[in-house]
């Protein structure tokens, strides 16, 4: 079943995602298609379903394929019927359910070519935090079925070496490639003025944070550190962009916490890097990440940041709290002390520009190209 490297000249790659909501995982593999793009491959986007606000980003010259489903599950015979009709010469799948599907999908196409499969969370965290009842079995699925890829791709060293003792593979067959991210268009509409009235001729330290409202990107924790950031600096103000399930709790909590007037939640924004470059300091909160993509977004913005030291990524983006602080994930007292001190000190932004460098696509599409051709 391992295919043999690739022609390097025979360069078309299939790219297999969830939707097109705004998450990283999402936002990395367009990015990584549009890099793709310039190097001369053929990209198709295959996508569980194609609804969500990214449908913009789709890159023009990209064959877009969506499947219409709600489950991964439920791909098996679009993904088995497109193998069999195009046929690429490389796949890469995102995400241990896509994984599972896309492996059985080669198994029963008959298809041959080169299978990679890429990991975006540190897969045992997730399933030991994540309310999803299906993520607890990642484990288990990526240890039955990865050794049918031919290289797994993951987004961060301390991630790997999960990965590497969930599934007992040889070292050579995963591979370290962070996310791409950092992007000429990225830059040119960071900016844009941000559509919002805080930003608008105030004088306000405004304080950012951005992602999916779910457990694991623990804004409970920011939205009640920031009554203490409030009280030290009352000029301070919070804005989370994002949206999901827990955003009544988020409402609830700050009602309570008398900050109605210094929160704001403003829902998805089409362009978070105007609010990035315009903020003084961007906040993650995370119990979990597999590499942390807003960090190096924000740093591409030259704004500094803070950040939970939460497995596994955000202390490799910041080299160990070089780039930014780093605090315990949960811990409300340490988040608005490194949430202050940061907003109270001067920062070297050029060099939080040229660290974020570090995940140029340019710079990333050479890692990911390796692996896809099999060298």
């Amino acid at each position: 079943m391992m295919a043999q490297p690739m022609n390097p000249d025979n360069k078309h790659a299939t790219l297999v995602f969830s939707n097109l909501q705004a998450g990283g995982i999402q936002r990395a593999m367009l990015t990584l298609a549009g890099g793709l793009l310039k190097r001369g491959w053929a990209v198709d986007l295959l996508v569980v379903n194609g609804n969500g606000p990214l449908w913009q980003d789709i890159p023009k010259q990209a064959r877009f394929i969506d499947l219409g489903k709600n489950r991964a599950v439920d791909t098996l015979g679009g993904v088995i019927k497109y193998l069999r009709e195009h046929r690429p010469t490389v796949m890469l799948s995102s995400q241990t359910h896509l994984n599972a599907v896309a492996i059985l999908g080669r198994m029963l196409s008959g298809w041959k070519g080169r299978l990679v499969l890429s990991e975006h969370i540190a897969i045992l965290e997730h399933a030991k935090f994540s309310t999803g009842k299906k993520d607890r079995y990642n484990p288990l699925v990526a240890r039955l079925l990865y050794r049918f890829g031919d290289a797994v791709i993951v987004v961060s060293q301390a991630a790997a070496d999960e990965l590497l003792q969930v599934t007992g593979l040889p070292a050579e067959r995963v591979r370290v490639a962070y996310n791409p991210i950092v992007n000429e268009k990225m830059i040119e509409i960071s900016f844009e003025s941000p559509n919002h009235r805080w930003f608008k001729g105030q004088s306000y330290k405004i304080v950012l944070a951005a992602g999916r409202f779910t457990e694991q990107k623990d804004f409970l924790t920011l939205i009640s550190a920031f009554k203490t950031v409030h009280l030290k600096l009352p000029n301070a103000r919070l804005v989370i962009l994002g949206e999901g399930k827990l955003e009544s709790e988020y409402r609830a909590l700050i009602k309570s916490l008398g900050l109605e007037e210094v929160i704001d939640l403003p829902g998805f924004q089409a362009n978070p890097y105007s609010f990035m470059r315009y903020s003084q300091l961007f906040v993650l909160s995370s119990r979990w990440e597999g590499f942390g993509n807003v960090l190096v977004e924000a740093m591409a913005c030259g704004t500094p940041v803070v950040s939970s030291d939460c497995p596994h990524g955000p202390s490799e983006v910041l080299e160990n709290g070089k780039y930014g602080d780093l605090v315990a994930p949960g811990n409300e007292t340490a988040m608005a002390e490194a949430i202050i001190n940061s907003l109270e000190r001067q920062h070297n932004r050029d060099a939080l520009i040229a660290r974020s460098l570090d995940f140029s696509v340019d710079k990333i599409i050479d890692q990911y190209e390796k692996t896809m051709t099999g060298h």
